[in-house]
């Protein structure tokens, strides 16, 4: 195996891979892709790095392998030393066994041979015998004689022969330490013994465990190396493992070096540099659309872009598409590439406001669509802007129990990736109110300038018919997705469904739940799984609504929302805008004073130094309230505020005689007067409420927009509100909802963030806003502590922005631009991470009235 080879192959293919010797292409597509290739890039340059930890991992991996070669190698030769070790013992062991047995044999006849010689019945005993008995029959006979040997010299011959041969056998009693002194069996003896231990050394002892002997010790070391479990085993199994993780290094190495080459080349592509692309294809292998490419280069340089665009949609995604119709100028199509087709809907449902209207069947979800273009902080980008309804199920992902259909405006850049794209949820307040408000006059793409506080003369007879259309240069659409929703049926075009009607849903329970139904609906429609999501509630809505509807999220998680189609978790809930929230904690008229001497200077009835800016001087009376008028006001004494008012008055209504004031905007007013009205007889002036000035000019409005701008056209009327107004004379939501006793949402956003402590909030409040004060806003967030270690409030953890505005800040021109910059700052910012956390808080009380206590609430950390 040439490992090193394969390593020098793969860094070559590295610097392949990273070193095309193109330039970059001179021409930039619009911000549009800008994102994606540089998405691109990075992705490139995560693969190149992915690339070297590859090769060096495959470095380690073969160093490693070679190591673990070599220590196969070696085990292998110690089996071979061991086998050859084992087998000389067994042979030697044979051996000393055969010379045991020949000095056993040889011990054992000397043995018998010595029993043969001594003992009463030995041969030297019974030739002893013989020789006294013939030494008895020689005294008596005559016949021998002296010298003759004779019988008795031959015997004690023998006997002699026989003595010495014993004395051979048992040695010299007095030659113990000399070895040549000792005895044939002694010596046979010695013989034995060391045969035998060496023999035991090579068998082992068997009575002594202790002593195994050198044959069963090589057997045990050869077994750790063979068999299951034995140290070749390991070692195979560990060659075989590192062999397996070398190859897969190859081959993940070679896989990211193609996905490397492949993002080069879609980058290439999609800056139309399609020859170059080609090039860096072939040489990595992948052939096959090297000529197809070149022909689309041939295409582009002949001018003929639909031709090339024709042949890049069979090789490429459609943002390679889409950039080289943007480099072409035909940044429409390369838009169309990702939206919807325009389709014009016209609607001949008649709807109805009523209490107890309702639709036999929900209204087809097919909306309405068309294809915009706008330019917004220097960049021009197309956008999708769409009418329609989706039905509010009562079991949504099963769609069950249909509830009401819910007519939205939404407005969508759909060449942006879903899963980075914020959405927005709008919803205005009331209870009543359609989105209109919101709708024509924030952060669409186009919107009617009021440009408040002006007010003109000619409204003190009849009410506004129009208000000039704009671009809208602060919109939102830079930073999310807008939907405004009109969520109460009997507003817009939205209505109940039978058996439901519309006053079925006039319930603050009833309203959020239907919130959160429409919200999953739109997701699931939409594929908006991935995408961050926010609310943005304003007066009713942002007091009520809305934190009531962040909570329910919270609490629902993912359930209710279908799977995302790339497996992603959904994501529930980012953020959340409290726009001139009204959250019922404590009583307004105590909260007023700062409003009404905000409204004072701008009315010019008092004055400040041109030195003081409004946000120092709301801090002078942040003081004064704290100091002085509230702790006065809870004790019933009487606290001069000329100073602030001009007057003994608290209340913004008393500023100036004769003058009817806008309750959401106090700058604007109209002198009370009288005319005669050739109809209606004598009447006084304004004989409208300037509080809903704008109503008749909103509706003639959005009677324009929605079939010029989104192609939705109803034959039905659109409602603005349901409430007792005079562009409304009869009673309806606002005057019939039920659970009042419930408004106060404070509780529900402790509770939001107990389930998700790093959610975005964000106040904002106009400084000339009677409807609901800045300053009751930020009392009724003091007034919940959520952290009683540290005695921090909700006032802590949500930023309150003021601006020189009224209840609709966004109609005043001045403070646009400004709420715009903080809105823009909200939407960048990370998730929330730091200053008071709460992990769980769902056992919780409302807020305490100003004058009492601060109630904790109920946090664990």
């Amino acid at each position: 195996m040439n490992f090193r080879v394969l390593l020098l192959f793969a860094a070559l293919g590295l610097s392949a891979c990273n070193g095309s010797g193109s330039s970059d292409s001179s021409t930039t597509a619009t911000s549009t892709f800008d994102a994606e290739s540089a998405a691109a890039q990075a992705k490139l340059d995560g693969l190149n790095a992915d690339i070297g930890q590859k090769t060096a991992a495959l470095t380690a991996a073969g160093t490693k392998l070679t190591e673990t070669e070599q220590a196969d190698a070696a085990l292998s030769a110690k089996i071979q030393q061991g086998e050859e070790q084992l087998a000389g013992l067994l042979v030697a062991a044979a051996a000393k066994t055969g010379e045991v047995e020949t000095a056993s044999t040889t011990l054992k006849e000397r043995r018998d041979e010595l029993a043969g010689l001594e003992g009463p019945n030995g041969r030297i005993e019974i030739l002893s015998r013989e020789i006294a008995d013939l030494e008895k029959t020689r005294d008596g006979l005559a016949g021998i004689k002296d010298g003759d040997p004779g019988e008795i010299a031959r015997l004690k011959g023998d006997r002699e022969d026989l003595e010495k041969r014993l004395l051979e056998l048992k040695g010299d009693p007095n030659g113990a330490n000399d070895e040549k002194r000792l005895g044939t069996i002694k010596l046979a003896e010695k013989e034995l013994s060391a045969r035998t231990n060496e023999l035991t050394a090579l068998t082992g002892d068997p009575k002594d465990p202790q002593k195994p002997g050198k044959i069963k010790l090589a057997m045990d070391t050869l077994a750790t190396y063979e068999g299951t479990g034995g140290k070749i085993e390991v070692a195979k199994t560990e060659l075989a493992r590192l062999d397996k993780l070398k190859n897969d290094a190859l081959e993940d190495t070679k896989t990211a070096k193609l996905e490397a080459v492949r993002i080069r080349s879609s980058a290439l592509i999609e800056t139309g540099q399609f020859a170059e692309a080609a090039k860096i294809l072939e040489a990595a292998g992948l052939t096959t659309d090297g000529p197809a490419l070149r022909i689309v280069e041939a295409f582009v340089k002949d001018g003929k872009i639909i031709e090339a665009a024709g042949e890049l949609t069979k090789l490429a995604p459609r943002k390679s598409v889409a950039a080289l119709y943007t480099r072409a100028g035909m940044d429409q199509e390369a838009y169309k590439l990702y939206a919807p087709p325009d389709f014009q809907l016209v609607d001949k449902t008649e709807y109805d406001g009523s209490a107890g209207a309702q639709l036999t069947a929900a209204v087809d979800e097919k909306p309405s669509v068309k294809r915009q273009k706008m330019m917004l902080n220097g960049k021009t980008f197309w956008y999708t802007a769409s009418a329609g309804h989706l039905t509010a199920f009562a079991k949504s992902p099963e769609k069950q129990d249909p509830q009401a259909s819910i007519f939205y405006t939404a407005y969508t850049r759909d060449d942006l990736p879903k899963e980075d794209r914020p959405v927005t949820f709008f919803f205005n307040g009331g209870p009543g109110a359609s989105s209109i408000y919101l709708h024509l006059t924030s952060w669409a793409p186009k919107r009617l300038v009021i440009d408040a506080p002006k007010v003109k003369p000619e409204w003190a007879d009849n009410p506004p018919e129009k208000f000039n259309q704009v671009d809208d240069k602060e919109s939102l659409m830079d930073k999310t997705d807008l939907v405004f929703v009109d969520i109460i049926p009997g507003t817009g075009y939205s209505q109940a469904i039978a058996p439901n009607t519309n006053q079925s849903f006039w319930d603050v329970t009833a309203d959020v739940q239907l919130s959160h139904r429409f919200i999953q609906r739109y997701v699931n429609y939409n594929q908006r799984q991935e995408s961050p999501k926010y609310l943005y509630g304003e007066s009713y809505a942002g007091g009520t609504r809305v934190p009531k509807l962040a909570r329910a999220m919270e609490e629902a998680g993912e359930k209710g929302f279908d799977a995302s189609q790339a497996g992603a978790r959904t994501k529930v809930l980012t953020g959340v805008v409290f726009h001139s929230p009204g959250f019922y904690a404590g009583d307004n008229d105590a909260a007023m004073l700062p409003t009404t001497a905000m409204t004072a200077i701008a009315i010019k009835k008092i004055t400040i130094p041109a030195t003081t800016t409004l946000d120092v001087y709301a801090q002078e009376l942040r003081g004064f309230m704290t100091d002085t008028y509230l702790p006065a006001r809870a004790s019933k004494k009487n606290v001069d505020i000329s100073k602030y008012t001009g007057s003994s008055s608290s209340a913004a209504k008393d500023l100036l005689p004769d003058v009817v004031f806008n309750t959401y905007d106090a700058r604007m007013y109209l002198l009370r007067g009288h005319e005669f009205d050739p109809v209606a007889g004598p009447r006084e002036t304004p004989w409208y409420n300037i509080d809903f000035f704008e109503e008749r000019a909103f509706y003639n409005a959005i009677t324009v927009l929605l079939p010029r701008d989104t192609n939705y056209k109803a034959t039905s009327s659109y409602i603005n509100a349901s409430w007792n107004s005079w562009y409304h004379p009869s009673a309806g939501a606002f005057e019939s909802w039920k659970g009042g006793e419930l408004r106060n949402g404070l509780s529900d956003i402790v509770a939001a963030l107990g389930m998700n402590p790093s959610l975005k909030l964000l106040t904002v409040h106009g400084y000339y806003d009677t409807a609901t004060p800045f300053y009751r806003t930020e009392l009724d967030l003091k007034g919940v502590e959520i952290d009683p270690v540290k005695k921090t409030t909700l006032l802590d953890r949500i930023p309150v922005k003021n601006f020189e505005g009224g209840h609709m800040i966004y109609y005043s021109e001045k403070a646009r631009e400004p709420l715009k910059r903080t809105l823009d700052e909200f939407y960048d910012a990370p998730p929330y991470g730091t200053g008071p956390t709460i992990v769980k808080a769902l056992d919780l009380v409302t807020a305490a009235p100003v004058q009492g206590a601060p109630v904790p609430a109920v946090a664990l950390h």
